[in-house]
């Protein structure tokens, strides 16, 4: 046996499996420190970035106060909501509108489409800002100074005032889940309640 190869046979005996193991058991630990650290901050960094709820730019969310998410429940459509909104023009910044506490069913046009959709995925005590296109606000139609305001069963008439908006506009709104409620049966509820609700 010559010199070169009783060194080789030193050097592959003197390399353990157990010291591979070891090194790749300390990589695979260092890989895993790396990605849970990455993981918190994109967690941090989640809440302060834009989602695009339908993956078209046209309905935007960021999240500005995390509401429930232990419970995992979501209003679904004809839930009763209560809800707290501000719209503004977002170019201008101008209010449109500004309801607090108001009672609304989910999915029945009652809010501007943008809401309703943005309400389906949101947890109780949440609060976000919205950018709404044109198409998720007033649509082609826009809103003119004197047009209504009114929910559906709103009795106050309150009528928009500021500068037309017109079929191009983007809206901005702050809105806040604050709680829901399944709609119950309707032939437990009283005559006058029924009447009201239509």
């Amino acid at each position: 046996m010559s010199e070169e190869e009783r060194t080789l046979i030193d050097k592959s005996e003197s390399s353990s499996f157990e010291d591979l193991a070891s090194a790749a058991a300390h990589e695979i630990e260092e890989a895993k420190i790396a990605e849970a650290a990455a993981a918190e901050k994109a967690a941090d960094v989640k809440s302060d970035e834009w989602q695009d709820i339908l993956a078209s730019g046209a309905l935007l969310k960021k999240i500005i106060k995390p509401g429930d998410e232990a419970s995992g429940a979501r209003p679904q459509r004809s839930d009763i909501c209560r809800i707290s909104y501000e719209l503004k023009i977002r170019d201008s910044g101008e209010i449109v509108e500004k309801r607090d506490q108001v009672k609304i069913y989910l999915g029945d046009n009652e809010v501007l489409q943008g809401l309703d959709l943005a309400l389906t995925l949101m947890y109780e005590g949440e609060q976000c800002i919205l950018q709404l296109a044109p198409r998720f606000a007033y649509g082609d139609i826009g809103l003119k100074p004197g047009d209504s305001l009114g929910l559906v069963g709103d009795t106050e008439g309150l009528r928009y005032e500021g500068p037309a908006i017109g079929s191009e506009t983007w809206l901005e709104a702050k809105l806040e889940l604050h709680d829901w409620n399944e709609e119950p049966e309707h032939e437990t509820l009283p005559i006058a309640e029924r009447m009201q609700i239509g």
